[in-house]
């Protein structure tokens, strides 16, 4: 069961020794029924009007995921703290407490990506999240046992797509294809990888992309990150699509002839699946033409070609 809010604000406030003279409030950032909890608690002395002291507090429903995202976040903010001029941010985890499945960590301030998407400089930012990942695709962690495809059609798609083809029969052979093509991906390169990476995880600030939301954190193929990405700004942006690739690629260092290129229109297909799963969970009203969209996508990325 997960945790209520207050009790959120009161272990924050105990972790930070603030005197009983602070006041809170809080704003719920997001909801997961059954799985998490995100809100953001706001402290503030007296009836100051300083900037307050802002702090993000998770609730897991699941202890051991919690504890999962908080040593996750230690090692790399510790890695990244030990660079010289890292890329790459990591907001700052302050505790975790197992019993209320509690998670606090920094309030990151930075400004997001998708407020970037509509200025100027998106191209540039874009540019930056390519370094940003590449940086945590090469930094020196030790590999423990790496998640294949067959990990990542159960762990990130809900319903898991042989559930999703029971409940749609007419669209079982298509679904089964797709998942056929993908168990005969190979996993050459393991990496540490974010498996959720896109525009709403992003900020930028000082020259440093933060990249939050690591819950999904794992070792495995890179080409699963990227590919996560090509198909978020394919579903998210307009004409601009080529032209933001080719910037996220370019800071990312990918050429053409990579063998991380060549895997690209697999995780492209899976991310799509990934998409047409998600469809039919949230039900919104044109969710099945949604879902059949994004299965024409999936067998296109297969097929070798664009979308």
């Amino acid at each position: 069961m997960i945790g209520d809010i207050e009790h959120g604000a009161a272990a924050v406030a105990r972790h930070l020794g603030l005197a009983p003279g602070w006041s809170w409030d809080s704003q719920l950032l997001s909801a997961t029924p059954g799985l998490r909890t995100v809100a953001c608690y706001r402290f503030r002395r007296g009836g100051g009007r300083r900037r307050p002291l802002q702090v993000v507090g998770k609730f897991y429903a699941d202890a051991a995921e919690g504890a999962h995202c908080f040593r996750t976040m230690t090692t790399l903010h510790g890695l990244l703290a030990g660079l010289r001029q890292p890329i790459l941010a990591v907001p700052e985890p302050l505790y975790y407490d197992p019993q209320r499945r509690f998670l606090a960590q920094q309030w990151v301030k930075q400004r997001p990506y998708p407020e970037l998407a509509a200025g100027r400089g998106f191209h540039s930012g874009l540019r930056w999240a390519g370094r940003a990942l590449a940086q945590l695709h090469r930094l020196p962690i030790e590999s423990h046992s790496a998640k294949t495809t067959e990990h990542h059609l159960l762990e990130l798609m809900s319903p898991p797509p042989a559930e999703l083809a029971a409940r749609l029969p007419e669209l079982a052979p298509r679904i089964h294809g797709i998942v056929a093509a993908l168990g005969r991906l190979e996993t050459p390169a393991v990496a540490p990888i974010h498996r959720d990476f896109h525009l709403r995880q992003l900020f930028y600030g000082a020259r440093r992309v933060w990249l939050i939301d690591w819950d999904q954190y794992a070792f495995g193929d890179p080409a699963l990150d990227v590919g996560n990405f090509l198909v978020y700004l394919e579903t998210h942006l307009d004409d601009r699509v080529e032209l933001a690739q080719r910037a996220f690629l370019e800071g990312y260092g990918l050429r053409s002839g990579d063998l991380l290129a060549r895997r690209l229109p697999a995780f492209r297909a899976l991310t799509y699946l990934r998409l047409a799963c998600k469809a039919y969970r949230l039900q919104k009203p044109d969710w099945r033409q949604r879902l059949e969209r994004m299965l024409d996508h999936a067998e296109t990325a297969l097929a070798g070609g664009a979308r």
